[in-house]
């Protein structure tokens, strides 16, 4: 008995992208034709992370429709396919958190000859399927825009509709964490990781702060939104983790502040002593190619200041 249990929470530890919540996912939609127009009924649509090279097949219902829910934010490529038909790809599909996508194919007859076409950046971001407002910061903002105390929640501010609370929205003082998201009250606001809910009760802050090298990409949502969010009365800001791929990537990073470069306080004749190191990186690759993978971080600072010194590591 105790063997199987510790399987089980070894299995869980290491493969948590099994259990992501709906929220934290994005879907693929679409219709596939033939050149008359008509619909195509059993054609097999496949669709793969690029990535990690993991596919899932569905095929089309009599109305020659699909749809692939559940997927992981990513790069995909789908490839369509009926006898008879010439089969037809599309790659260059970036599906962000929370975002449906949908891609039509017209068939055209033969079996020889098999089209492969690129879809613009542009042409994604068009979603038709649902009225939210909000926007995502992807990856590249996240990992390239300079931040102060690499805090991912500073790039909150840069969707419309969101601004600061006020100061002692929480205590006397404090503001950081807390933001006015389409008018309503910080209070109101949910984060979540991956799909589970972080914030503890009536407090509208995160409770829970992953690392910036683990913050693959996040989506704020500031009305409208469906009730699968749940409780959040003001905004819902909804952060997807990375993950580990066919290759191996990391990172290592260390950020240095002193006072020999800082300014002297106004009206203070000196300055106090200060050193500030935040240091760490990051790793994931494959364990089983296409089939299993792994990511882990590390996060730690040092603060020296005056005749005293304190070591802080964040999970």
């Amino acid at each position: 008995m105790k063997l199987k249990l510790f399987l089980v929470t070894a299995v869980l530890a290491v493969v948590p992208v099994w259990m992501c919540a709906q929220v934290s996912t994005g879907t693929m939609t679409g219709e596939v034709t033939d050149s008359s127009g008509a619909a195509m009924r059993d054609a097999e649509v496949r669709i793969t992370d690029v990535g990690k090279n993991i596919s899932r097949t569905v095929v089309t219902d009599s109305a020659g429709l699909f749809s692939v829910p559940d997927l992981l934010p990513g790069q995909y490529k789908i490839d369509v396919s009926h006898a008879g038909f010439q089969p037809q790809s599309k790659v260059g599909l970036v599906l962000s958190i929370g975002q449906t996508i949908t891609t039509n194919f017209v068939m055209q007859p033969g079996t020889q000859k098999e089209k492969m076409e690129v879809v613009g950046l542009a042409q994604q971001l068009i979603d038709t399927t649902t009225s939210t407002l909000g926007g995502v910061i992807p990856e590249k903002l996240v990992q390239d825009l300079p931040l102060n105390g690499r805090n991912f929640e500073n790039l909150i501010l840069l969707v419309a509709g969101v601004a600061p609370a006020a100061q002692g929205a929480l205590a006397p003082g404090v503001s950081t964490g807390l933001y006015n998201i389409n008018g309503a009250r910080s209070a109101g606001n949910s984060f979540l990781i991956d799909g589970a809910d972080v914030v503890p009760a009536a407090a509208g802050s995160v409770d829970i702060l992953p690392n910036l090298e683990s913050v693959g990409e996040f989506q704020v949502l500031a009305s409208d939104f469906s009730a699968e969010y749940g409780r959040a009365l003001g905004g819902v800001i909804n952060a997807h983790l990375r993950s580990g791929a066919n290759s191996f990537h990391g990172s290592l990073f260390e950020y240095f502040r002193n006072d020999f470069l800082d300014a002297t306080p106004p009206f203070s004749p000196i300055k106090l002593p200060y050193k500030f190191n935040q240091y760490g990186g990051s790793i994931g690759g494959p364990i089983i190619k296409n089939k299993l993978f792994f990511f882990g971080d590390y996060q730690g600072e040092r603060i020296r200041q005056s005749a005293t010194s304190r070591t802080t590591v964040p999970c």
